[in-house]
């Protein structure tokens, strides 16, 4: 059986919607999750929405991995229902995860979403010297992001030792 770190992360950082504005570490002994977690960077952003993603690098059961959460908010949009990743021809693994109303009016609603795209290795190496673009597509949108190399960075320097 091929182990996946997406679950076990999930699990631990939670699901949280709010801005995150430092790096900090995860530990739980009960999953054996270990990991580093960058702040939040705006990855992605029009009038409508803006899309911000994380780094996050650790430990699980003995095994590497890393993934980016992505959470875009939308104002008076539909929910873009992200399913697909790619940089520069490569197809990354993309997990929706769930999306929250955080309000309505008579012009629409304000939602937030969230997923995370599995890294691997190499490409998180990549990251930490040039930063990282992908497209993510979705039901009711596309958007490409730019991931400094500071989230990459931040995640390392955050993991547990």
């Amino acid at each position: 059986m091929k182990f996946s770190f997406l679950p076990a992360i999930v699990l631990v950082a939670g699901l949280s919607a709010c801005v995150v504005t430092e790096p900090s570490t995860l530990q739980d002994v009960h999953t054996g999750v270990q990991a580093g977690v960058s702040r939040e960077f705006v990855a992605s952003k029009n009038v409508h929405r803006i899309v911000r993603v994380q780094a996050m690098a650790g430990t699980a059961s003995g095994q590497r991995g890393y993934l980016l959460k992505v959470r875009r908010n939308a104002s008076f949009s539909n929910n873009a229902f992200f399913y697909q990743a790619y940089s520069y021809g490569r197809q990354l693994p993309y997990k929706y995860e769930g999306a929250k109303v955080n309000y309505c009016s008579a012009i629409g609603c304000d939602v937030v979403e969230w997923g995370y795209v599995t890294l691997d290795a190499e490409i998180f190496n990549q990251g930490l010297r040039n930063g990282m673009q992908l497209k993510l597509i979705g039901r009711h949108d596309t958007a490409v992001l730019n991931v400094p190399a500071a989230a990459f960075i931040e995640a390392q320097r955050a993991m547990p030792r």
